[in-house]
């Protein structure tokens, strides 16, 4: 209002003075209760870190919640936790921990905030004062550029310029429109490649046009009715034969037998022959030579229990930002993972995964594949065929699979004509892309191999 109370300038003293705020300096914009409640729901595991990774460490005015939030971020991507205890480990490490209070500052947070239900909110509301102090930012910068004698349509451009920069909402629009997304209805209608394929079961692969990227496919069936085996189908034929970048998560098995077998699988050789050393020296070249082919895919297995969402969302990133893109990701099985942690019900913590995995599938532009035991209400029913409502502990995979294919053999009778197989099929019970239908198969049971 009083431009001579704002600055002191006189053409006799040098060209640039100080503005007089020292006196009253305003107050900058922060949302400090809303940064210590978004770190309180972290190290006390209401929250995972996932939940704020948007934000970053220049978002919180504090210095204090910037190293514990960094320190957070840091123990999230390299072991999955982020808790009291992890975090003040982390900071006596880099001898940071007494430049945010010790552990009773961390253990003020984490007890101060017991539950945080409008999380979102307050991430709002941290990315808004961060916008707020970056505009004032600019602002003064204009207002130095007046004291030392710009012109003033000069700096008017400048503010209007920087202003436009500045993020003024604390969160981004993602959405796009109908005029974006469509372009030019003729791209849209180009016949789109075929997804992941599996050659032996391409009459089933056919009804969802292959495995698309960002599609969730969940592979159910009761214990010993041969998931894993046609998982092992799926990926030896997508590694190998279409060098597909693939990662296998198996906690049933160690990584080296689960690999054995899909050498043996593709090769159609027994797994059971090949351990107990009853293989004919053909049989041992072929394996050499197919152990050869897996050797140069780009196929990595890792059986170590330990994965969370947000651990593996970082690995692709990593894996992504080095120019060797995941494609597809499996998982055996769903319910013997220990991937989320923190819900007494098996089901919200399975709930929780599902949705992750088609996070990611989204976020990246990836396949997931999922198998899912089955409960015993088909055994019960008078050995019915399987129904989607059969999937064991989690609805939820109905609702985030693309497409769900449910698998059916009669353990205890072989086929009459053959007694080499036993008669099976697979059940597509769900397709975003097309219909569903049953299809009956033969199960090998020395190769544990689908024929159709």
């Amino acid at each position: 209002a009083d431009l001579d109370a704002l600055i002191s300038f006189s053409v006799e003293d040098k060209p640039v003075k100080k503005a007089r705020v020292e006196n009253k300096k305003l107050r900058e914009p922060a949302a400090t209760q809303s940064e210590k409640l978004v770190l309180g729901a972290c190290l006390n595991g209401t929250s995972t870190f996932e939940e704020i990774e948007e934000l970053s460490p220049n978002d919180f005015y504090s210095e204090d919640h910037r190293i514990i939030f960094n320190s957070i971020k840091t123990l999230w991507s390299e072991v999955g936790v982020g808790d009291v205890k992890a975090v003040a480990q982390y900071l006596e490490q880099v001898n940071s921990l007494e430049m945010v209070g010790g552990i009773t500052s961390l253990l003020d947070l984490s007890s101060d905030m017991p539950q945080v239900y409008n999380l979102d909110s307050h991430i709002e509301m941290i990315r808004s004062k961060t916008a707020s102090r970056n505009l004032l930012a600019h602002l003064e910068y204009s207002a130095n550029q007046l004291v030392i004698g710009e012109s003033c349509e000069k700096v008017q451009s400048d503010v209007i310029d920087l202003a436009s920069k500045v993020q003024v909402s604390g969160r981004v629009d993602n959405t796009s429109s109908c005029h974006d997304l469509v372009g030019d209805i003729d791209t849209l209608l180009e016949p789109r490649k075929y997804g992941i394929a599996c050659d032996p079961l391409a009459v089933v692969w056919d009804q969802f046009y292959g495995l698309q990227p960002g599609a969730l496919m969940t592979i159910g069936a009761r214990s010993g009715a041969g998931k894993t085996s046609m998982l092992g189908q799926v990926l030896g034929y997508a590694a190998v034969k279409y060098s597909v970048p693939t990662l296998l998560l198996t906690f049933e098995v160690p990584k080296a037998d689960a690999l054995l077998k899909m050498i043996c699988q593709v090769s159609k050789i027994s797994y059971l022959d090949a351990i107990r050393g009853n293989i004919n020296s053909e049989q041992k070249d072929k394996l050499r030579k197919m152990s050869a082919a897996f050797a140069k895919s780009n196929f990595r297995i890792d059986d170590r229990n330990s994965y969370s969402i947000s651990k593996l969302r970082s690995y692709l990133k990593f894996r992504k930002s080095s120019n060797d893109e995941v494609k597809l990701v499996a998982l055996d099985y769903i319910q013997i993972a220990s991937m989320t942690g923190g819900n007494d019900r098996r089901d919200l913590d399975l709930g929780k995964l599902t949705r992750g995995f088609k996070g990611l599938c989204l976020e990246f532009g990836i396949s997931c594949i999922i198998l899912s035991q089955l409960n015993r209400s088909a055994d019960r029913e008078g050995g019915r065929d399987p129904q989607i409502g059969d999937l064991r502990d989690s609805q939820s995979m109905e609702a985030d699979s693309d497409v769900i294919l449910l698998l059916n053999q009669n353990l205890m009778k072989d086929s009459d004509d053959d007694p080499e197989y036993r008669d099976a099929s697979v059940s597509l019970v769900k397709n975003r892309c097309g219909g569903t239908g049953k299809f009956d198969c033969r199960f090998h049971k020395k190769t544990a191999s689908f024929v159709f």
